[in-house]
């Protein structure tokens, strides 16, 4: 193969020898969303009942999504919750609420796709969607990403004074 200085192009003539071709078989890797069990940690301060109802203001802290899935699927992150309740002395607080004002973010700058956030809205037993990434027809889809959000607790004017739990449960699909 020769090249002159003033040519912009190279002319590659074919080579006499054995022609090996190289595959590569790249398989798909996991969609997953972590931290461990897929509950991001969450902490709300504590309240003084005084008659009037309240409301208590936290952070979800980030939950990883990796999508390594290598195709054009996309995914949805919902959230449910169990009722507050305090397990041994078995109070619960049926009127309260925890809602989420979404967030999800790209965490990965090589991924071919992003990621939208739901819509702000009350976590209960049925799923609330709080992220996702479309399905990207003919275009890869994929990558790393932060889902999470601001928190609020409704709080009723009155209760039992206790210390009350709920388990909000993040799940991918």
């Amino acid at each position: 193969c020769s090249v002159t200085p003033y040519k912009s192009f190279v002319y590659l003539e074919d080579q006499a020898g054995v022609k090996n071709p190289v595959d590569i078989e790249v398989l798909p890797g996991p969609l997953a969303l972590g931290p461990k069990d897929g509950q991001p940690a969450v902490a709300f301060p504590s309240v003084t009942i005084n008659g009037k109802a309240q409301s208590v203001v936290g952070v979800f802290n980030a939950a990883t999504v990796q999508d390594f899935r290598g195709g054009t699927l996309g995914w949805d992150v919902t959230a449910t919750r169990t009722p507050f309740l305090n397990q041994t002395t078995g109070h619960s607080m049926a009127k309260a609420q925890i809602g989420i004002h979404p967030s999800c973010t790209v965490t990965n700058p090589d991924s071919p796709s992003t990621c939208t956030a739901g819509t702000p809205g009350a976590i209960s037993e049925t799923p609330l969607k709080v992220a996702s990434q479309a399905a990207g027809g003919d275009e890869l889809t994929g990558g790393e990403f932060a889902v999470g959000g601001a928190g609020m607790i409704q709080l009723p004017p009155f209760m039992f004074a206790d210390t009350y739990q709920t388990v909000v449960t993040f799940s991918i699909a």
